[in-house]
């Protein structure tokens, strides 16, 4: 059998991807390398510098917490 040694930096690229939200670009482009399909997910805001990884975003979650601000709780 033959074993290949896989890239630890493939590891940090899946943990991002399946569970941070904001991405900066560095985070945004280990990403890419390693998942090129996963920029398709990725939301590039060019005024902040950050990256909203629509894979983990939730809008559910986003307006419950605006409601919870609006209502003062």
């Amino acid at each position: 059998m033959t074993y290949t040694t896989i890239d630890p930096s493939f590891f940090l690229a899946q943990e991002l991807f399946y569970n941070k939200e904001l991405l900066t670009k560095e985070e945004a482009q280990c990403i890419i390398d390693f998942m090129p399909a996963a920029k398709a997910n990725l939301y590039f805001n060019e005024y902040t510098d950050e990256v909203l990884n629509l894979n983990v975003y939730s809008e559910y979650e986003h307006d419950c917490a605006q409601l919870q601000r609006e209502q003062g709780i």
